[in-house]
């Protein structure tokens, strides 16, 4: 976020950064959506795991899940607590392009098993 970085340099610490950023999330997400923070202390699933979970929620009948990514310092803490679930992509630390990019491949990939067609393992 290029917020983050103009904060940053205007004297504020991390923690008012990640304050920030969690309005700025909190304003862009739906107050009815179904939030998945991604936080690398989250549950992890595996691609099977994932497309189940996926599969829940449709049977839920969730309209709208909105997956929540961390800026540069990570996600507020008020973040993980206002999530419906927490996940973890892996305990490594990705950039937060990275995580973009990941995150869309794990829904392919998802949406490729509850298909029933072949993926690549």
């Amino acid at each position: 976020m290029q917020e983050a970085q103009v904060i940053k340099q205007s004297g504020k610490n991390d923690a008012q950064i990640r304050a920030y950023e969690s309005e700025l999330l909190d304003n862009r997400i739906s107050k009815s959506s179904f939030r998945v923070a991604l936080d690398s202390r989250g549950k992890q699933l595996s691609s099977e795991k994932f497309a189940e979970f996926l599969t829940d929620l449709e049977q839920r009948s969730v309209q709208v899940t909105s997956f929540v990514i961390g800026g540069p310092l990570g996600l507020a803490e008020e973040q993980t607590k206002r999530a419906d679930t927490v996940l973890s992509l892996s305990e490594m630390t990705y950039t937060h392009d990275m995580v973009r990019l990941i995150l869309l491949e794990q829904l392919y990939r998802a949406y490729t098993i509850k298909a029933g067609t072949k993926y690549h393992k």
